[in-house]
């Protein structure tokens, strides 16, 4: 980053707000974000694409639109981001195709328990009737169908050849997915260092492997895993 100029290289679509109420849009191989006081998006000739100009409050700046119809591949599906994104997901764009969930069980008639027992509002408290309140509040008896029938348990494992997917399973997502979200981590962060490069770098590089080998893929996204600490005086 030089004088606060980003440059992109890789073909997307990227929106960023500007002062006003506006935002641009452009696409291509290389375009450029200025970033000042506000952020706006110019084209890849270094000029405004006021084509793509559109009004805030009228699509946003096109996220859920986006969304619409597409199939995602979603690790770490059972953490706690998982399902908030999952969450997210199904409130604003509740017409996505389907979301293939990547969970560690036996076989798939485990696979598909768990994705129950995670989708569970069990307890006045629990961290996932909070996440899920709102989804059942809108679905109400017909929560358990809507959810089940757009969330597709896969068995696998990140830290397996080819995810741990089953070959067949591997060639009919392949030919499906159109977003992978990649949110599998060990968050142990004294942890052995085996083990979290296992998980923390080998999966995302084997998630890449098969995105690779996706069709109809659009957009890979993966979850860094940070560690904030309180710092403190040494006595």
């Amino acid at each position: 980053m030089t004088n606060n100029n980003c440059k992109i290289k890789k073909s997307m679509i990227i929106c960023c707000q500007k002062s006003g109420n506006q935002a641009i849009k452009s696409s291509g191989a290389s375009s450029v974000v200025l970033k000042e006081n506000s952020s706006a998006l110019i084209s890849p000739n270094n000029g405004p694409n006021s084509k793509d100009s559109m009004p805030m409050h009228d699509e946003g700046i096109g996220i859920v639109k986006f969304l619409q119809g597409k199939t995602f591949f979603i690790t770490g599906a059972t953490g706690f981001l998982g399902k908030v994104l999952i969450e997210k997901i199904l409130r604003t764009a509740p017409d996505v195709h389907k979301i293939f969930v990547l969970i560690k069980a036996k076989n798939e008639e485990a696979a598909l328990e768990r994705l129950k027992n995670e989708l569970k509002l069990i307890g006045m408290f629990s961290i996932g009737a909070e996440i899920f309140k709102h989804l059942k509040t809108i679905h109400e008896k017909n929560y358990e169908s809507f959810m089940l029938s757009k969330l597709v348990p896969v068995v696998g494992n990140v830290c397996e050849t080819n995810l741990g997917l089953d070959e067949d399973v591997a060639t009919s997502m392949a030919n499906e997915v159109d977003v992978i979200v990649n949110s599998a981590a060990n968050t142990t962060f004294d942890e052995r260092y085996d083990t979290a490069l296992d998980i923390n770098t080998g999966g995302p590089t084997r998630l890449v492997s098969f995105a690779k080998q996706c069709l109809k893929l659009k957009l890979i996204l993966h979850v860094s895993t940070c560690n904030l600490r309180e710092r403190t005086k040494a006595r």
